[in-house]
């Protein structure tokens, strides 16, 4: 009796399997790693998922860390154009919500670690006019958000900063587009849809047939087995 048991939970498992779609098991995403030095200073972080800003998908990013100025690192204000013109780097430029978002899960995800958290993150600095770089450190990164209003050569970020033992991001800065600073840096990495009216899924015909067909056989042979 107990091998017929096995064999009907086994049956049942592979019914459920196959009723999955196969496009939500698509969806799963990387897992958050946080990578630090030796003295436990954050490099970069991957697997990160930020709500976007209609709340119809989870988007995941890896998160660089850069000691530049916003100019170098996203472009910026264009004399020759008279245009302001960040990169795509720059993810969340103009949509100050995601922006939040964005600052909010970074640290979460970094006050969510179960070793000592770390009191800071950095990133390369190019010299100008040298080949060689340096690695910089700070307790504070920023995000830019937009150009400033009042000045164009300024650029309104949103910053995450170590203090009283947690990573909190309570404060915002205007910043020269010209000075260097610790930038979050974010690359898209994946995407996963919210459906907010879920359904039940449908298996395909061949598979159901298929599963129907092997659990059975498997009650077959377990009743000539009991026997």
């Amino acid at each position: 009796m107990l091998k017929l048991t096995k064999m009907l939970s086994l049956a049942g498992t592979l019914i459920v399997l196959g009723s999955i779609n196969p496009a939500q098991a698509a969806l799963v995403a990387e897992p958050l790693v946080i990578n630090s030095d030796e003295e436990n200073v954050i490099q970069t972080i991957t697997g990160l998922q930020v709500l976007n800003s209609d709340g119809s998908a989870i988007d995941v990013f890896t998160v660089d860390f850069q000691f530049d100025s916003f100019t170098t690192i996203f472009g910026g204000f264009s004399s020759s154009s008279g245009d302001f013109s960040p990169s795509s780097e720059a993810f969340f430029f103009d949509d100050l919500e995601g922006a939040e978002s964005a600052r909010r899960a970074i640290n979460d995800a970094i006050n969510g670690m179960t070793t000592t958290t770390p009191i800071g993150v950095e990133g390369l600095f190019n010299l100008p006019g040298s080949e060689d770089a340096i690695i910089v450190a700070l307790n504070s990164y920023i995000i830019p958000g937009k150009f400033s209003d009042n000045d164009s050569n300024m650029v309104e970020t949103l910053i995450g900063q170590f203090t009283n033992g947690a990573w909190v991001g309570n404060t915002t800065q205007l910043q020269p587009q010209g000075t260097p600073t610790m930038y979050a840096k974010f690359t898209k990495t994946g995407e996963i849809n919210i459906d907010s009216t879920p359904t039940p899924t449908v298996p395909e015909s061949s598979n159901l047939v298929s599963i129907l067909i092997f659990g059975t056989s498997l009650l077959f042979v377990a009743k000539n087995r009991i026997r």
